[in-house]
């Protein structure tokens, strides 16, 4: 099944650029890609990634400590609604300037009203908080910002390479590899530091069962090695499938994106090709997509990578930085 990795991959990316340039639906003729929510092929090109790089990891005034602040308080609910909240009622946040008992009593009005305050992408487990057993999750969570987070933020800072901020993102409580991995490529983003997303790899678990359905046999221990193969050599693998991959500025796909490009074709297979499925494994794809005609806006380039070489769709060669 290897070979719909790479057939998925090229086609989520055409229905991205079709809809970056404004071209009506449908924008894919796979039943599977039109009816069920996947990740773009590019994690940067999500929509909340886009938000993160917009309006979360700053700019070239922002400290490295704030930065992880701010990554870290909005990927902990990552819904953009709930940041915005948080922002327009009190301020922009820094590891310094932030009230954590008016945002406690902001978030428990959101409850109360019947709000949602945290996204199903990342499962972010709950934590202790100081007001004791029973305490609403969100409580818990400001807590351990306050207390456990912003102590170790000149820890986490000293880091210089992706690996190194993976671990030292792995040595707050509560943090598993996964999250900690998510944590590192968002910090690669900004001016504050520079991480290259090309050097190291962490595979979640729906990368691993992605990786055991494309190639039918469990190879644990082997994921990471599996990933950094399929990114080095995808223009071999697309070229013997036959597939065009239009890179978005020119970018190759990073170890990131074949690691959610594994997560992305095990949601997939289960409905494309349910005879890769074992027992116990989930059947169904949880979130449909409802069609938007609405054109996305321009992509956003992350500020602290190296300029694109090739514009964006939508975007003009002379917004190409030099």
């Amino acid at each position: 099944m290897f070979w719909a990795y790479w057939r998925f991959a090229a086609e989520r990316l055409r229905i991205l650029i079709a809809r970056l340039e404004g071209r009506p639906s449908p924008w894919t003729h796979d039943e599977v890609l039109a009816q069920h929510r996947f990740t773009n092929a590019y994690r940067f090109s999500d929509r909340v990634s886009q938000f993160l790089i917009s309006h979360v990891v700053g700019d070239e005034a922002t400290s490295v400590q704030d930065a992880i602040f701010r990554i870290l308080l909005f990927r902990t609910f990552n819904r953009i609604e709930i940041w915005q909240t948080l922002c327009s009622e009190l301020g922009e946040p820094g590891s310094e300037r932030f009230d954590y008992d008016a945002a406690a009593a902001l978030l428990d009005g959101i409850v109360d009203s019947g709000g949602r305050l945290y996204s199903a992408a990342y499962i972010v487990p709950p934590v202790r908080s100081h007001r004791g057993p029973g305490a609403p999750k969100h409580q818990g969570h400001l807590a351990w910002l306050e207390s456990v987070v912003v102590p170790k933020l000149p820890m986490i800072a000293r880091a210089d390479s992706m690996q190194s901020a993976f671990q030292a993102f792995r040595q707050l409580p509560g943090i598993g590899s996964f999250l900690a991995y998510q944590y590192a490529v968002d910090l690669g983003y900004g001016h504050a530091v520079r991480l290259s997303e090309d050097e190291f790899v962490e595979a979640g678990p729906g990368a691993r069962e992605g990786i055991r359905r494309c190639f039918e046999e469990d190879v644990s221990g082997g994921d990471a090695l599996i990933i950094a193969h399929a990114a080095a050599h995808q223009d071999r693998f697309f070229a013997e499938v036959e597939e065009e991959f239009p890179r978005l500025g020119g970018r190759p796909l990073q170890l990131i994106d074949c690691q959610n490009l594994f997560c992305e074709v095990a949601k997939y297979a289960r409905v494309a090709f349910p005879a890769s499925s074992r027992p116990g494994d989930r059947t169904r794809i949880k979130q449909r997509y409802a069609t938007d005609p609405t054109p996305l806006p321009p992509l956003r380039w992350p500020p602290g990578w190296a300029p694109p070489t090739e514009p964006l769709p939508g975007m003009r060669c002379s917004d190409l930085r030099s």
